[in-house]
């Protein structure tokens, strides 16, 4: 997971606000994570946090577990650049200049609660023509397996669709199908500003990506050398022209 110093400078430019307490809050062993794979204890978090924090602290909440996500989303798309039959050929360092672009595609592609709530990947909203087939389908899943194994063919065939491969697809499908059952039956409407924030902090993160990749590649140097080793990383950090992109960012040094 990135440093509280990451959360805190790109929690100032997405939200307007950072926040030690929050960040500690999440980043407790027995409840990282846990918010994004399960609503019931999303919804529990978001509302003690909305209580206590308002609504730059529900915005720095959905923040801080996307950053999270987007550190995981770096190193699975490195792993890509590094190895995928995608870029033979092209000199490892050319390869990622594709970075940007490989984690964006992460992002929007992610599998968790927050993604359920902003409505990309619910299937009674995606199907449109089909949607009495997935209901009258639903109706009949009298057991959660039956259930389970509804929706995650759904998103399987959603993921193939997109270009993942059958090993891969059927790994996401499975964790977002999981998510889908752990949020049908919450009342999450009962906090409409929820799924604006989710959308809001989603798009800008999407429209300053290569400001936060910077961001974070800059301010946790050591463990991004660690991962690609110095000459590549700096390399990353050149031909994402971070030195431009970083020296309007107040309390980087």
């Amino acid at each position: 997971m990135s440093s509280h110093k990451v959360h805190k400078l790109v929690g100032e430019i997405i939200c307007g606000f950072s926040s030690v307490e929050i960040d500690d809050f999440i980043d407790r062993r027995h409840l990282h994570d846990i918010g994004r794979r399960d609503c019931e204890k999303l919804l529990r978090q978001v509302s003690e946090i909305y209580n206590r924090h308002g609504e730059k602290g529900l915005c720095y909440y959905i923040l801080h577990n996307y950053l999270d996500k987007i550190e995981s989303i770096v190193r699975g798309r490195s792993i890509r650049l590094f190895s995928s039959t995608r870029y033979a050929g092209i000199p490892l360092k050319e390869r990622f200049k594709h970075l940007p672009t490989e984690v964006r595609k992460g992002l929007l592609d992610e599998v968790s609660t927050l993604s359920y709530i902003d409505g990309i990947w619910d299937p009674i909203r995606t199907l449109g023509s089909n949607i009495y087939w997935l209901k009258e389908a639903i109706g009949e899943a009298r057991d959660p397996y039956a259930y389970l194994v509804i929706t995650r063919y759904f998103y399987y065939k959603e993921y193939t669709k997109r270009g993942y491969s059958k090993h891969t697809a059927k790994r996401k499908a499975e964790g977002m199908a999981r998510v889908f059952m752990s949020c049908v039956d919450q009342g999450y409407s009962n906090l409409p500003s929820l799924k604006h924030q989710v959308r809001s902090v989603r798009l800008k993160l999407l429209d300053d990506l290569e400001r936060v990749l910077c961001i974070m590649f800059e301010v946790d140097r050591k463990k991004w050398i660690e991962w690609w080793g110095e000459e590549l990383h700096d390399h990353i950090l050149n031909i994402m022209v971070c030195k431009d992109r970083l020296k309007d960012v107040k309390g980087l040094q």
